[in-house]
C-alpha cells in the first residue's frame, strides 16, 4: 500500500512541476472523434504540432504583395480561383490577386521558403482588401505570442529538408543551438569599431555543414541593430595594387534570430553554411552590417583556424 501511495504521489507531482496532460489538447475534435469510432488505433492531432494560418482577403481588381524573409521556392494555390506569382526581379515577393470578380469558397496557399519557413494563407474573396502589402518577416514575434495564447505550434520553420543539405531546418537549428552552447576555442579574431565588437569564438562542423559562433558586443549607449550577416570568401591582400576577388557563400540559417542588441550587452550568435575549405593564398570574411546606421564590422578567419574546426 505505502509503494502505490507513493507512486501516486510521484506521479502526481511530475504532472504539476512539468505542467503537463496525460490527455493530449486535440486540434481538430470532430474529425477524431468520427474516426475514432471506427478505428480504436488513431493517433489525436495535439495542438502543439499545428501552425496556424494567416488570414487574406483578395480580388480581382487589386494586388496584394507577401515580402518574405527568405527566397521562396514553393507556392501552393488551393484553387484556380488564386493566382499566385513570384516577382521577377525580387524573389521573395509573392503576388496574389483573384481570378474572378465573384466570391468563391475559402481555399489555402501555402509558401515554402528556402530558409525552411512554411507559411499558410486562409484565402477568400474581398473586392476591396484591407491589406495590400504585408512583411511576413516583422510578424514573426507576434506568431510566437498568438500561437503560445491558442496552444499551438510555437516554431517559426518548417521540419521540411533543405534542398542540396539533406538536413531539416530544425536539425540545423539544433546544431546551432549546440555550437553556441560549446565553450568558445578561438581567440584574438575579430573588429571593434565605434564601441561595438565582433569576435569569433569557434568554428565546428557536421554532417556537410560548418557553423561560425560570433560574440557581438555593444559597448556603446546606443542599441545596435543587425540589418544582415554575410559569409565571403576572398583573396588575401598580397599586394594593394592587386584586386581582391570574393565570394559570398550562401547562408542556411542563422540563431537565434534576434536583431537588436541592446546598449551594455552582448549575445553569441550563429550562422551556418555548406562546408567549403580554402586554399593558403585564400581567407574567409564575415561582415555584420547595422541597420541605418555606420558600425559595420567585418574581420577575416585564416585557412588556420578553419582547420581546427571542431566536430559536433
Amino acid at each position: 500500500m505505502k509503494n502505490n501511495f507513493r507512486i501516486a504521489v510521484f506521479l502526481l507531482t511530475a504532472q504539476i512541476c512539468f505542467g503537463q496532460s496525460t490527455e493530449p489538447k486535440v486540434s481538430n475534435p470532430e474529425q477524431y472523434k468520427f474516426v475514432s469510432q471506427h478505428n480504436r488505433y488513431v493517433l489525436p492531432i495535439d495542438k502543439v504540432s499545428v501552425k496556424g494560418s494567416y488570414p487574406l482577403g483578395i480580388s480581382e481588381i487589386k494586388t496584394i504583395h507577401v515580402i518574405f524573409p527568405s527566397e521562396i521556392k514553393e507556392v501552393d494555390a488551393g484553387t484556380a480561383d488564386v493566382i499566385a506569382q513570384i516577382t521577377e526581379n525580387f524573389n521573395n515577393v509573392l503576388r496574389i490577386k483573384a481570378n474572378t470578380d465573384k466570391h468563391f469558397s475559402e481555399t489555402n496557399l501555402t509558401v515554402l521558403t528556402a530558409d525552411g519557413g512554411l507559411y499558410s494563407f486562409l484565402t477568400n474573396y474581398n473586392r476591396d482588401p484591407e491589406i495590400l502589402n504585408i512583411n511576413i518577416g516583422n510578424n514573426l514575434s507576434s506568431d510566437v505570442i498568438s500561437s503560445k495564447d491558442l496552444g499551438i505550434n510555437q516554431f517559426l520553420k518548417s521540419n521540411y529538408l533543405i534542398a542540396a543539405l539533406n538536413q531539416s531546418a530544425n536539425e540545423i537549428k539544433f546544431s546551432m543551438q549546440k555550437s553556441i552552447a560549446l565553450k568558445p576555442f578561438v581567440r584574438n579574431t575579430g573588429v571593434r569599431n565605434q564601441n561595438t565588437s565582433a569576435f569569433l569564438k569557434g568554428v565546428y562542423t557536421s554532417n556537410g555543414m560548418m557553423y561560425f559562433t560570433i560574440e557581438i558586443l555593444n559597448d556603446s549607449e546606443i542599441d545596435y541593430s543587425i540589418d544582415f550577416i554575410k559569409l565571403y570568401i576572398k583573396d588575401k591582400e598580397v599586394l594593394k595594387r592587386m584586386t581582391i576577388q570574393e565570394e559570398e557563400l550562401k547562408i542556411a540559417d542563422r540563431f537565434p534570430l534576434d536583431n537588436v542588441l541592446k546598449a551594455q550587452t552582448r549575445n553569441t550568435i550563429c550562422v551556418a553554411t555548406p562546408v567549403r575549405t580554402i586554399s593558403d593564398d585564400k581567407e574567409f570574411e564575415i561582415e555584420v552590417y547595422e541597420q541605418n546606421g555606420g558600425r559595420h564590422l567585418r574581420f577575416s578567419i585564416s585557412p588556420k583556424i578553419i582547420s581546427k574546426a571542431k566536430t559536433l
